[in-house]
């Protein structure tokens, strides 16, 4: 069974389109990294927070799931939409 026929058959009324937690009346939510700011003053990546959020995922992820689990992994890729509109 391909991804989409699964995804049809287990989940028909889900539409992959950006927000889609937002779907159904149930799923986990996680804050991660605490009260750690992802930059630091100098605009530079705050590697404390990535590491922290990185063993928080990590933890997660190993409570959830067992080894021998097959899972689907859907990502959401946002881009900016350039606008064809000429300002005056």
């Amino acid at each position: 069974m391909n991804l989409m026929d699964y995804l049809m058959e287990k989940f028909p009324t889900l539409e992959l389109i950006p927000s889609i937690y937002n779907q159904w009346g149930i799923g986990p939510h996680f804050i991660l990294g605490g009260n750690i700011y992802q930059l630091k003053e100098n605009v530079k990546l705050n590697e404390d927070r990535f590491r922290l959020v990185y063993k928080q995922v990590s933890t997660i992820f190993n409570e959830l799931f067992e080894p021998n689990d097959d899972i689907f992994l859907v990502t959401n890729l946002s881009t900016k939409v350039k606008s064809n509109v000429q300002e005056n």
